[in-house]
């Protein structure tokens, strides 16, 4: 290689840092421009402000202690309606749920 070669490599080494130090600064400081314009679109310091304590701790004491509970009977079988073939074609299975007349379809 000769010295032209060399220095042709090292400007071009040269200018990749340098759009990857551009773009390792740029995106950051774009995310944090945009959650700063977040920040005073949706009025957040004014909603600070009128903001309740009394409120929030009642927000946050129910998302703490609400539950849902859910059961399931494996006693009681679910049973299949498939005929076979309908007019040629494969017929669409039909579930009765055991739980009263609610059906599925698949």
């Amino acid at each position: 290689m000769t010295a032209a070669d060399l220095n042709f490599a090292k400007s071009q080494a040269d200018g990749l840092f340098r759009r990857k130090r551009l773009i390792g600064f740029g995106i950051p400081a774009v995310i944090v421009l945009y959650l700063s314009y977040i920040f005073f679109a949706f009025d957040l310091p004014g909603l600070a402000q009128r903001a309740s304590l009394d409120n929030a701790v009642t927000l946050v004491s129910d998302s703490w202690s609400h539950k849902v509970h859910v059961t399931r009977n494996n006693r009681t079988p679910v049973k299949w309606n498939m005929p076979s073939r309908v007019n040629g074609r494969g017929a669409i299975p039909k579930i009765n749920a055991p739980i009263g007349s609610a059906e599925m379809r698949l």
